[in-house]
């Protein structure tokens, strides 16, 4: 049976790239969030509050955003404090001379 509207996954997708589109067109942030009445998200975005979290959700696995109590924020590569915490650097094994007690 075709329809008119995308299948759940797809409108999902769809609408996390309006979603980082708005993001870029309005200084990276997004007042709105998981908090937020179901109305006014269908106000702003004409998607449901189901569509809106899966797509939020989405975007905050790819690390695309941030999620606060004041709504969702684009990541700033670099600059991120969470993404500064997960960077590692290479163990410096293949470095020499190290002592063996920091490469073992």
């Amino acid at each position: 049976l075709l329809g008119l509207q995308p299948t759940g996954r797809q409108q999902t997708e769809e609408f996390a790239n309006t979603l980082l589109n708005y993001l870029h067109d309005n200084g990276g942030h997004c007042n709105l969030g998981d908090k937020s009445p179901a109305e006014l998200i269908a106000d702003t975005f004409k998607v449901s509050k189901k569509t809106f979290k899966k797509a939020v959700g989405d975007l905050y696995r790819r690390k695309l955003i941030t999620i606060a109590d004041d709504g969702i924020t684009l990541r700033r590569p670099g600059f991120d404090d969470a993404a500064v915490a997960t960077f590692a650097l290479p163990r410096p094994h293949c470095i020499k001379p190290w002592p063996a007690a920091i490469c073992g």
